[in-house]
């Protein structure tokens, strides 16, 4: 089974891309992540946000996580699902990726 891009948004020249990763690991979150920063550097983006998440969730609840709206609902809808959190920064060529947390 292959990875999934569940959804993918922009706002204010940053991207944020969610996926659900198959095999769940920091190793192939880079790898993804290094993918990513090559197909949209030449878009203009300032920054490329990728959430990488341990099981397969509906986009709009994750977009909603990211915005912090209703909170309380979102993390309950999310409870046990871990996430790992990955930025590349277009303007300063620098590349983050965290190790996962659990909602």
């Amino acid at each position: 089974m292959k990875n999934r891009q569940i959804y993918i948004e922009g706002k204010a020249n940053r991207l944020f891309v969610y996926i659900y990763l198959v095999n769940f690991e920091l190793t192939e979150a880079s790898k993804i992540l290094d993918n990513y920063i090559s197909r949209f550097e030449s878009k203009n983006f300032k920054m490329l946000n990728i959430l990488f998440w341990n099981k397969g969730v509906p986009g709009e609840f994750l977009s909603m996580f990211r915005k912090n709206i209703n909170k309380k609902c979102t993390r309950h809808l999310l409870k046990g699902v871990s996430y790992i959190e990955a930025k590349f920064d277009y303007i300063s060529n620098i590349k983050i990726i965290n190790n996962p947390v659990t909602i």
